[in-house]
C-alpha cells in the first residue's frame, strides 16, 4: 500500500474500450450525466451505468452537493465564510457533503460502492482544523477492511479552509476494493460542529490499457491482428501463452475468435479475445441447375441423390474458404396409369390396341407417354351372363296385374323373354296370386270426455260403427267397432302443514294454503279428479315488550340481552310448527340514585330507627329530593344482620298469607319530590332481600327461621296508590330486586309530590320457630329528569301479516299535521309531548289502485251480496266497500268494474288502502274511520292495511317481497280464434272454447292496434256493453256469472270490426291479467 499527500489532485485519464472493461474516472462534482449540478442535489446512482459506482450514507439516505459560499453552512465554516475554502484553493462551485446538515460532533459516513473492484483511489477533504480527524477505509467484497488511514488536523496540508488530498494504490495484478468509507469526527473539547466536505475523487480499476486492429479473411489471403498499448506502458504479447514479444502484430490467421495473451512489466497476465471476420462481399456467384426425371428415377450430384420434385442446395467448399452455393430445381414427371372397365355378354369378344379379350379378368398394357415416361393401361373385363328373374305378385279379386304391357287376371305362372340392363338375354317369370276381400271387428273402451280414434276417425259416444278400409294386402276390408264409455272418478284430500314446509301429494309439491286440483288415472285408466286442500297451521307469535336500564340484562331462552333492539326466538309448538317469540327490549339510560339506605349503621333493639337515615348520592338538576328515615310506623323493634354489603336490617313478618293493609310489620320510607325546572321521573326501586332458613344477628344468637314466603311492595302518591304488587316470592339468599317504573306515567311528577314506599313480608313457611325474620339491605330509589317528548313506535301490516311500506301517518298538532312514513319493515316512529295522553292520527296510502284487483273480486263480492258465500272476515267487508258508504251493494260492483275496464283510474269516494286498529274489535263498517284517536301511548301502535277492492288478498305489499303465483297445478284455458263473416256480413274475430269448462268469469285485455270502431257480439258468454271498454289501443273485458257451462268448440263471443277490415292484428296483452275463473272452486286459470 502507498499513502501520499499532495497539494493538488492526482488524477488519471478514463480509458475504456470494448475489450478491456477497466479504467479510471475523475469526479470534480461540477458536471453529471444527464443532470445539472445544484445545491442539495442527491448523489446516488448517477455513475452506476457507466462506471458501476453508487453513493450512500451509512445511516441511510444519500450525500448531497453543497454550494461554495452558500447562505447557510452545510459542511464547514472558515475564516472566509460559510463553506468557503481559503482563496488559494480552487474547488470550483460545488463539492460533496454528507446530509447537508452542519450539527453535532460527528457526521454520517459517506459510502462508495463499486460493482467492479478497483486497485487505486484518491480524493481531497476540506477544512481539517480544531483537532478534527478523518478516517478512510477500503473494504473487500465481504465488507472486511483491507486498507485504513487516518488524517488528523495538524497533519501536513490540513488547516482552516485548506484542501487536504490523499491517495491509495494496491500492489498486485487484481483490484479487490469494493467499497470505500469516509468518516470524520470532532472531539467534545472543541467548539462548533462537524461536517464532511470532499472534492476531486478519482478511481482506477485494475487491468491493462490496450486496443486492437484486425484485417478480415478474404478468398485470396488470411486475416491479421495488431494489438497495442494505449498508454506509455510497454506490454508483451503471445498467441500461445509461452512465446512473448513486444511486437503485437499477428498474421496468417483463420476466420474466428483468436485469444491473445498480454503481460505487463510486473508479469501480470491477461487474455484478450479478438474476432477475425470473413469478407463476404467478394464470394463467388452461386450455381443454378434445372432437371426433369420420370417417377422412379434418381438424379445424383456430388454424392447426393434426389427423387422428389423440389428445390435443393449444396455448399461447394473451397480450400481458401470461398465456398460456392449450388442450387437444383428438380421436376419428377409421374408415370401415367389408366383403368378401363368393360362388360361383355357370354360368347362376345372385344379388341383393344390389337389385343382381343373374351373372358372375365384384369389385363395390363405398358405404353409410352408423350414425355417419354411409362404409361400403364389396366383393362378390367367382366363377362355378363344371360339372366333369369322371378316376380311374385298379388292382386285383389276382380283386379288385373300389368307387367311390361301384358295384363293378367288369373292366378298362375307366366314367362316373358327380355333384355337385361347389361344388354344380354333375360327371362322374366311371373307368379301371380289372387286375394279375397276381408272382414273384422274391434271392441274398445274410452273414458268419459275423451275420444277413440280408429283409422283417422274419432268417436266420443258409445255404440257400434262400421268402416270400409283397405287391408294390408291392399284389398277391401270391413271393420265393425263396438265402443263403450267409462266414467270419470272424483275424490278429495285435506292436509295441514306448517308455514314454510312442503308436502308432496302424488308427486306434486305444495307449500301455499289453498285448494288445488289433480288429474290422476284410476284403475280403469280414466281421469280421477282429486281436490287437494292445503291448510296452514297457525304460527304462534308472542310479543314481549320489556324495559331495562343500561348495565342490566333480560334473559330469554338461555340468552342474555342488554342492548336495545328487537330479537326473535323460534321454538317448536305442540303441533310441531314453529312458535315465534319476539322480544322488544328498551334500554333506558342508567338513572341516578336519588335516595339510598345502606343500613351499615343499623343498631339492634328498641323502637328507634334514627340510625337508618337516607343518603343522597346523586342530585337531579330539575328537582330537590328529601327522604325520611327507614322506619316501621308501629314502632316495632328491628334487628341487624350481616347484609349484602356490610350490615343489613332484619324485621319480623306478618303471619297472614294474605296482604294486610296497615300491618304493624310493614317497613316504610317517605320521599318529597319538589320539581324546580321540569318534570321528574322515578325510574326504579332496587334493594336486596333475603328470607333465610336460619336467622343470624350481628349481636346475639342465631337459629332456625320460620321465614316468610312472600313480600309485597306498595307505593302511594299523596295517599293515592300508584303501584302495588303482592305475593312476590322471597329468596333464601341475598337477591337483588329491581322494579322498573320508567314507562309508567304515574311515576312522572311536575309538581310537589309526597311518595311513600312500603315493604311487607308475610306468610311464614310454617316451621316451628318463634322467629319469622325477613332481611333487607341497600335500598335505592332511582330517578331522572323526564325528557320533554315521548317516542311512540308503530307498525303497519297487511291482512297477510306482511309489512306495508310507504304508508304516510299524519299526526295532528292542533292547527297543523306532522307526517311520518313507514319503512320497508312497515314500521314508523312518532313523537308526542311526555304528558300527552292521546294522539289523533290519519294513515294514508293512495296509489296503485289495481294492485291485486281482478274480476275474481267482482265474483266474490257478487256471491256475498247474493248470500251464496258471505264474507266471514271483517277486513273483507272493508275491502268490498268500494264507495265507502258502509254497505256492500251493486254500486260497489259498478265502481270496481269501471276501475278494471280503465274507465276509472281511482275510486271516486275511496282511497286505495284503508286501515284498522289491530287491537280494536270492529263490528260494523261505520266504525271504520280514516282518522283514529290512539288513547294508549305507552305501547306500540299496530295498524292493519286493507287493499280496497282486493277481497281475495292477491295484492303485492312490497316489490322486493313479490313472488309469482305458482301456476304449476293450474292448466291454461285456451281460446281458439277464427276470422269469420257474421250474419250481418261484418268482418269479425270469433273466440271458441278449446275444451269443456264451467266458468264464473273472464278478464282479458286485447291489443287492438289502430282499430277504432269495434264492438263485441255475445254468444255463450253474455258480454254486454258495460262489460268492455276501449281505452288508448286496448280493449278491456270483464264478465262475471255465477255459473256458465262451456263445451269444446262453442263460440263464446266475437269482436266485430264495423269498418270491414281484417282483424289479424288483435292479440292478448301479455302484460295484463288475462284469466278465467272456474266455477267449482273459483281457481284462476291463465287465458
Amino acid at each position: 500500500m502507498k499513502l501520499f499527500f499532495i497539494s493538488s489532485l492526482v488524477a488519471c485519464a478514463l480509458l475504456l474500450n470494448a475489450q478491456v472493461e477497466n479504467g479510471c474516472i475523475s469526479i470534480d462534482f461540477e458536471s453529471f450525466p444527464n443532470q445539472t449540478p445544484t445545491a442539495g442535489l442527491v448523489l446516488s446512482d448517477q455513475y452506476k451505468d457507466a462506471f458501476g459506482l453508487s453513493f450512500s450514507l451509512e445511516t441511510g439516505g444519500f450525500p448531497v452537493l453543497a454550494d461554495v459560499g452558500g447562505a447557510a453552512a452545510e459542511a464547514f465554516g472558515s475564516a472566509w465564510g460559510n463553506d468557503t475554502p481559503r482563496p488559494s484553493v480552487d474547488i470550483g462551485k460545488f463539492f460533496l457533503t454528507d446530509d447537508g446538515q452542519l450539527s453535532g460532533l460527528t457526521s454520517p459516513a459517506i459510502i462508495l460502492d463499486f460493482e467492479v473492484p478497483i486497485d487505486s483511489f484518491a480524493g481531497c477533504i476540506l477544512d481539517m482544523d480544531f483537532e478534527e480527524f478523518f478516517i478512510i477505509q477500503a473494504l473487500d467484497e465481504f465488507g472486511t477492511v483491507i486498507l485504513e488511514e487516518r488524517i488528523d488536523a495538524g497533519d501536513p496540508g490540513t488547516g482552516d479552509g485548506q484542501l487536504t488530498c490523499w491517495g491509495f494504490n494496491l500492489p498486485g495484478c487484481e483490484g479487490s476494493i469494493y467499497s470505500i468509507k469516509y468518516a470524520g469526527f470532532r472531539p467534545e473539547t472543541s467548539p462548533g460542529a462537524f461536517g464532511l466536505g470532499m472534492d476531486y475523487f478519482s478511481f482506477c480499476y485494475s487491468g491493462l490499457q490496450i486496443d486492437t486492429e484486425t484485417t478480415p479473411v478474404t478468398c485470396d489471403e488470411l486475416g491479421s491482428i495488431n494489438i497495442f498499448s494505449t498508454t506509455d506502458e510497454l506490454y508483451e504479447y503471445s498467441l500461445d501463452g509461452s512465446n512473448y514479444s513486444l511486437n503485437g502484430s499477428f498474421d496468417q490467421l483463420d476466420e474466428g475468435v483468436q485469444t491473445i495473451y498480454v503481460k505487463d512489466s510486473e508479469d501480470c497476465t491477461t487474455t484478450v479475445d479478438v474476432n477475425v471476420e470473413m469478407d463476404i462481399e467478394n464470394l463467388p456467384d452461386p450455381i443454378f441447375i434445372e432437371e426433369v426425371i420420370c417417377e422412379g428415377q434418381v438424379f445424383s450430384f456430388n454424392g447426393q441423390e434426389y427423387n422428389s420434385t423440389g428445390m435443393y442446395q449444396q455448399t461447394l467448399e473451397a480450400a481458401n474458404g470461398c465456398d460456392t452455393l449450388w442450387n437444383l430445381s428438380l421436376t419428377v414427371n409421374p408415370n401415367l396409369s389408366e383403368i378401363i372397365n368393360l362388360e361383355i355378354c357370354d360368347g362376345e369378344t372385344i379388341d383393344i390396341n390389337g389385343e382381343s379379350y373374351s373372358t372375365s379378368g384384369s389385363f395390363e398394357q405398358v405404353l409410352n407417354s408423350l414425355d417419354g415416361c411409362d404409361s400403364t393401361l389396366v383393362i378390367n373385363v367382366e363377362n355378363i351372363a344371360n339372366t333369369m328373374e322371378n316376380v311374385f305378385a298379388q292382386i285383389c279379386e276382380g283386379e288385373s296385374y300389368v307387367l311390361n304391357g301384358e295384363s293378367y287376371i288369373s292366378e298362375g305362372l307366366y314367362s316373358q323373354p327380355l333384355t337385361n340392363q347389361g344388354g344380354c338375354d333375360s327371362l322374366l317369370i311371373l307368379e301371380l296370386e289372387v286375394l279375397e276381400i276381408t272382414e273384422g271387428s274391434v271392441k274398445a273402451e274410452i273414458c268419459d270426455g275423451t275420444s277413440y280414434e280408429l283409422n283417422g276417425e274419432n268417436y266420443t259416444d258409445s255404440g257400434t260403427y262400421t268402416q270400409s278400409l283397405t287391408n294390408i294386402a291392399g284389398c277391401d276390408s270391413i271393420i265393425t267397432l263396438d265402443l263403450a264409455i267409462l266414467s270419470i272418478s272424483t275424490g278429495s284430500i285435506s292436509q295441514d302443514i306448517c308455514e314454510g314446509e312442503d308436502v308432496i301429494i302424488n308427486g306434486e309439491i305444495y307449500n301455499t294454503p289453498g285448494t288445488y286440483s289433480q288429474v290422476l288415472v284410476n284403475t280403469a285408466g280414466c281421469d280421477s279428479l282429486l281436490d287437494v286442500t292445503i291448510n296452514f297451521l297457525p304460527l304462534i307469535e308472542t310479543c314481549i315488550e320489556y324495559t331495562i336500564f343500561g348495565g342490566e340484562f333480560y334473559a330469554l331462552s338461555g340468552n342474555l340481552y342488554g342492548i336495545e333492539g328487537i330479537y326473535e326466538h323460534v321454538f317448536q309448538s305442540s303441533d310441531g310448527c314453529d312458535s315465534l317469540v319476539i322480544l322488544k327490549l328498551t334500554v333506558l339510560p342508567e338513572p341516578l340514585t336519588i335516595v339510598h339506605y345502606d343500613l351499615d349503621d343499623c343498631t339492634a333493639g328498641g323502637s328507634s330507627y334514627n340510625e337508618l337515615i337516607p343518603e343522597y348520592e346523586d342530585e337531579l338538576s330539575c328537582a330537590d329530593i328529601y327522604a325520611s328515615i327507614l322506619n316501621r310506623p308501629s314502632n316495632r323493634t328491628h334487628s341487624c344482620t350481616p347484609g349484602a354489603d356490610g350490615s343489613g336490617m332484619c324485621i319480623s313478618s306478618e303471619l297472614s298469607c294474605q296482604y294486610q293493609e296497615d300491618s304493624e310489620h310493614r317497613l316504610i320510607f317517605d320521599v318529597v319530590i319538589d320539581p324546580t325546572s321540569g318534570p321528574v321521573a322515578i325510574g326504579a326501586l332496587r334493594f336486596f332481600e333475603k328470607a333465610p332458613e336460619y336467622y343470624e344477628y350481628n349481636v346475639g344468637n342465631s337459629g332456625i327461621n320460620n321465614y316468610p314466603t312472600f313480600y309485597s311492595l306498595k307505593i302511594t302518591h299523596n295517599d293515592d296508590v300508584i303501584y302495588f304488587d303482592e305475593a312476590i316470592s322471597t329468596n333464601r339468599e341475598w337477591t337483588l330486586q329491581s322494579f322498573i317504573f320508567a314507562d309508567l306515567d304515574q311515576f312522572v311528577f311536575d309538581e310537589l309530590a309526597l311518595l311513600q314506599v312500603e315493604f311487607l313480608a308475610y306468610c311464614p313457611i310454617g316451621i316451628d320457630s318463634r322467629v319469622s325474620a325477613w332481611d333487607i339491605d341497600e335500598v335505592s330509589l332511582l330517578g331522572f329528569c323526564q325528557p320533554e317528548n315521548n317516542i311512540i313506535e308503530g307498525s303497519v301490516m297487511t291482512m297477510k301479516k306482511e309489512p306495508l311500506s310507504d304508508v304516510m301517518v299524519a299526526v295532528n298538532r292542533g292547527e297543523f299535521w306532522d307526517d311520518y312514513t313507514s319503512d320497508y319493515k312497515g314500521e314508523f316512529v312518532l313523537e308526542t309531548p311526555y304528558d300527552q295522553k292521546s294522539v289523533l292520527i290519519e294513515p294514508m296510502k293512495d296509489n296503485d289502485y289495481l294492485n291485486g284487483v281482478s274480476s275474481l273480486d267482482l265474483i266474490l263480492i257478487q256471491r256475498h251480496i247474493l248470500g251464496i258465500q258471505k264474507f266471514d272476515d271483517f277486513s273483507n267487508l272493508v275491502a268490498a266497500d268500494i264507495n265507502k258508504d258502509n254497505k256492500i251493494d251493486a254500486v260497489d260492483l259498478i265502481q270496481l268494474k269501471k276501475l278494471l275496464l280503465g274507465i276509472y283510474i281511482s275510486f271516486p269516494e275511496n282511497t286505495s288502502w284503508r286501515f284498522l286498529e289491530e287491537d280494536y274489535n270492529y263490528n260494523h263498517l261505520s266504525e271504520v274511520k280514516d282518522r283514529m284517536i290512539i288513547n294508549t301511548l305507552n305501547k306500540k301502535i299496530n295498524l292493519e292495511g286493507i287493499k280496497v277492492g282486493d277481497v281475495n288478498q292477491s295484492y303485492i305489499a312490497m316489490t322486493h317481497h313479490a313472488t309469482e303465483e305458482d301456476d304449476n297445478n293450474k292448466s291454461n284455458f285456451i281460446l281458439k280464434t277464427k276470422e269469420i263473416q257474421n250474419y250481418n256480413e261484418d268482418v269479425s274475430l270469433g273466440f271458441y272454447a278449446a275444451e269443456n269448462f264451467s266458468l264464473s268469469g273472464i278478464q282479458a285485455t286485447f291489443n287492438i292496434g289502430n282499430y277504432t270502431d269495434l264492438n263485441i257480439v255475445p254468444h255463450i258468454l253474455n258480454i254486454e256493453n258495460h262489460n268492455y271498454h276501449i281505452i288508448n289501443d286496448k280493449l278491456k273485458v270483464t264478465w262475471t256469472s255465477q255459473y256458465q257451462e262451456v263445451q269444446k268448440g262453442d263460440l263464446l263471443f266475437e269482436i266485430v270490426n264495423n269498418e270491414g277490415q281484417e282483424l289479424s292484428e288483435i292479440t292478448l296483452d301479455a302484460d295484463a291479467q288475462n284469466e278465467i275463473y272456474q266455477t267449482s272452486d273459483l281457481s284462476v286459470h291463465p287465458l
